[in-house]
């Protein structure tokens, strides 16, 4: 059965939420249901245990209508994505998303 839920992420009283779908254990986007992943995987903890959503996850929310703020906000997490971020964000947008061709990474650049 799919549902549609608040996340609670980014501070302890919840302030920040994500509110989109899920099924059966996963969560899946409204833009695109056939991108997936277990809800258990979506969110992340800071050294200090505060709660926040994962970062590939929130840029791919925000890659839907890209405002400036998203934009900056794109650049400037790029630099600390790892590959596994960067793949999955890559395969999440698709190659026509101007954000694609910066999230390839290319051996010896």
């Amino acid at each position: 059965m799919a549902t549609r839920s608040n996340w609670p992420w980014g501070t302890p009283s919840g302030r920040t939420t994500m509110l989109d779908e899920s099924a059966d254990g996963e969560w899946f986007s409204r833009r695109n249901p056939g991108l997936r992943r277990p809800v258990a995987e979506l969110g992340r903890l800071f050294a200090d245990g505060i709660p926040y959503l994962a970062t590939e996850v929130q840029l791919f929310s925000k890659s839907g209508r890209p405002r400036p703020k998203d934009e900056q906000d794109f650049t400037a997490v790029l630099p600390v994505l790892d590959a596994a971020q960067r793949r999955w964000l890559a395969d999440a947008l698709g190659t026509a998303h101007p954000w694609h061709d910066r999230l390839i990474v290319i051996p010896g650049r």
